[in-house]
């Protein structure tokens, strides 16, 4: 449905220069919110690479891959998203907090703070953006909270 179309519609956004790195983000998201960790990953590892300033953007980028590895299992990788952020900005999101009590344990063995839970890290919800050529709203998952 709605995700199946907001993927076809992020994947033509990668090609404007000027969206990219946004639609890589959100195609990400869709393949998470779909249970498609591994291309998840490949999106977010991909604008990564791309992103060369560490502004909020390439942070939320770092995030989200922690949130996916994490849902994955695959939790020292995910620590190491996290520290990423923590190092530089220790008030983005929940990075000092800890989104979960696992999470949470995850960063303290590992040296970074925890602190209380908060809701799940995946919830669902409408976006409305302008890609590529044309004004679109679909149902995009937001990986953490918002």
């Amino acid at each position: 449905g709605k995700i199946t179309e907001a993927i076809g519609e992020f994947q033509k956004a990668q090609a404007n220069p000027h969206r990219r790195l946004a639609a890589l983000n959100y195609l990400a998201q869709c393949f998470a919110r779909r249970g498609m960790n591994d291309s998840a990953v490949r999106m977010l590892q991909t604008a990564l690479k791309e992103k060369l300033v560490f502004d909020d953007e390439k942070k939320e980028l770092f995030y989200n891959l922690g949130v996916v590895l994490e849902k994955m299992g695959k939790r020292d990788e995910a620590i190491e998203q996290f520290k990423h952020i923590y190092e530089n900005d220790i008030s983005f999101r929940d990075v000092a907090a800890a989104a979960s009590s696992r999470r949470r344990k995850a960063l303290s063995s590992a040296g970074v703070l925890g602190g209380s839970s908060c809701s799940s890290p995946i919830s669902f919800n409408n976006v409305s953006m302008s890609m590529a050529n044309s004004a679109w709203s679909y149902p995009v998952c937001m990986i953490g909270e918002v």
